[in-house]
Parts: C-alpha cells; sequence; structure tokens
C-alpha cells in the first residue's frame, strides 16, 4: 500500500495533485492544517499535540476526514483525551523512530514525523513525504503554505525536528519500509530524493 504525507512546507501547493492520487489508490495523511484545509480527498487528518485542537476545535469537527491525534500524556501537557470529538487518541510511543506497537506512534519531535509512524501501522509499504521543507527564511521565521500559523519554530526547532528522522530512518530500513521525499528544497537528508514527475500520482 502506497500513502502520500502532506506536511505544512510552502512547497506543498506547488507540487500536489491530491485527485489524482486518489485515482490511483494512494492513501492520503495530512499533517495538522493539511488535515481538513487542502481538500475533502485527504483520508486522515493527522496531528500530535493538543494546541491544534485547541485552536481548529470548529474546523476539525467539521472535518470529514478520520482524525488521529497522539495523547502525549505528559505533565502539563493539555491532553484532548476524553475531550475532542470524533478524534482517534493513539498512545504516545516515544521519542525517536518507530514504534511497532498498534496504535503507539513515536513523536519524533514533530507532528510530521509521527505522521510516518502513523503510515506504517496503516499499513504503508512506501511513503512519500510532501511538504516537508523543515527550514524557516533568514530570520528563522516559519515557511509554511498556509498563512495563519498555529505554531511558530525557531531555527533551533527545525534543527531539533531534523534530528529526529535518523532514527526513524533507521527503524525503515529495518522494517523495509521505503520513504520517499518529494520535496523540493527539502532538508530532510535521510531518504532518497525523487522528482515527483516521477510519480503519475502528483504533478
Amino acid at each position: 500500500m502506497n500513502c502520500l504525507i502532506l506536511a505544512g512546507g510552502q512547497s506543498l501547493p506547488k507540487i500536489l495533485n491530491g485527485r489524482e492520487c486518489k485515482k490511483k489508490g494512494w492513501f492520503t495523511i495530512g499533517v495538522n492544517l493539511a488535515g481538513y484545509m487542502i481538500g475533502d480527498w485527504v483520508d486522515i487528518c493527522f496531528f500530535a499535540d493538543s494546541l491544534m485542537w485547541w485552536l481548529h476545535k470548529d474546523a476539525l469537527i467539521k472535518c470529514q476526514a478520520r482524525k488521529i491525534s497522539l495523547d502525549k500524556n505528559k505533565p502539563g501537557v493539555n491532553s484532548i483525551k476524553e475531550k475532542a470529538i470524533n478524534v482517534e487518541i493513539w498512545q504516545w510511543g516515544g521519542c525517536h523512530g518507530i514504534n511497532t506497537r498498534p496504535r503507539f506512534c513515536c513523536f519524533n519531535r514533530s507532528s510530521g514525523g509521527a505522521a510516518i509512524n502513523l503510515a506504517y501501522h496503516l499499513g504503508a509499504k512506501q511513503i512519500l513525504l510532501a511538504g516537508y521543507d523543515m527550514h524557516g527564511d533568514s530570520q528563522g521565521r516559519n515557511r509554511n503554505w498556509y498563512p495563519e500559523q498555529y505554531q511558530k519554530n525557531s531555527k533551533k526547532g527545525y534543527h531539533n525536528m531534523l534530528a529526529a528522522f535518523d532514527g526513524i530512518a533507521r527503524d525503515a530500513h529495518k522494517l523495509k519500509l521505503k520513504i520517499i521525499n518529494v520535496t523540493p528544497g527539502s532538508m530532510i537528508t535521510q531518504f532518497p530524493f525523487s522528482s515527483v514527475e516521477d510519480f503519475k500520482c502528483l504533478s
């Protein structure tokens, strides 16, 4: 099974033709705002932290995609467990890598990193990463495709996120999970890059 994961990088709208992806039987995971703003063809809206829920609750309630989040279950974190409407709460499965225990996902320092673990659990054998730019501008400000930023990341924040992909790549190799980065200019170098023209589901 093939999975396309849509993240928040600025490049996303330039490379995406998701309806063609759907026609070819791929399933799609939209991370954070991509879960409900990109289009009604997105299969799963995934967010790994409760801030997404509290800031976008009304839109998420209306979203028809399957909604999945993680219960971090950590002191000082506002968990959405028992409070979110029609959201499946999966379990925090550690900080780095791919957790193989059912319904447990490693956070990997970002929702985009956690979404890879989710795709594994949903049966993906090949994953395309789109919108995984993982860099800011010269002032360290976010560079996202959406105008509203629900969370700002500094240069240090992106650096921390990138460090988690070493563990993902290690476990993906062990699990024979193929991950391909189709994000132009992505800072993630642990996976092979490919031009989107190589995949007929994208344009």
